[in-house]
C-alpha cells in the first residue's frame, strides 16, 4: 500500500529494540556529510518519524523510522547509539537494536533488505549498521 508503519513513504530505515532505553538512529548522506537525527528530523534526504525515549511498558512496539516520501538516490551511513546525553536515563544496560530496510513498501516491487542485530552497551557511542546505496529502484545494504 505505499505505507511504512503508516507512512506514505517510498523508502523507510526502521529501527526496533525491546529495551525501555533511548536509542536514537542516524542517517548520513555521505556525499554531504549531512545527518538526520533526533536534532535534525527533516533534512534535504529524509526525515525522522519520532525521537523513541522511553517504552511506556514492555509490550511498547514503538520505533524510530527514517523515511523517503520520493526515493533520494544516493549512498547514506546508518549507524544507531544509546542516547547518554543531557536529561538521560541510561541505566547502563543494553540495548538489542534490530530492523530493516524497505523501498516501495507493500507494493508489488517492494524490496526489503533486514540489516544485522547489535549490541549496543556504551552510552554515546555510534555503532555503524551498513551503508545504504538508493536508486531509482533497488536498494542495496552493505554492512
Amino acid at each position: 500500500d505505499g505505507k511504512v508503519f503508516g507512512m506514505n513513504a517510498e523508502l523507510g530505515i526502521v529501527c526496533m529494540w525491546p529495551e525501555n532505553i533511548d536509542v536514537d538512529l542516524y542517517v548520513t548522506d555521505l556525499a554531504t556529510g549531512t545527518t538526520c537525527f533526533f536534532n535534525a528530523k527533516t533534512q534535504s534526504f529524509g526525515s525522522l518519524l519520532e525521537d523513541v525515549i522511553s517504552r511506556a511498558s514492555p509490550d511498547d512496539d514503538r520505533y524510530e523510522l527514517f523515511y523517503q516520501k520520493k526515493i533520494v538516490p544516493g549512498r547514506y551511513q546508518i549507524a544507531v547509539a544509546i542516547y547518554n546525553g543531557q536529561n538521560s536515563s541510561w541505566n547502563g544496560m543494553p540495548a538489542h537494536v534490530e530492523g530493516y530496510v524497505v523501498m516501495h513498501p507493500g507494493r508489488g516491487n517492494q524490496v526489503k533488505k533486514p540489516y544485522r542485530p547489535v549490541t549496543l552497551t556504551q552510552g554515546g557511542v555510534k555503532t555503524v549498521i551498513g551503508t545504504l546505496t538508493v536508486t531509482n529502484n533497488n536498494i542495496d545494504l552493505q554492512e
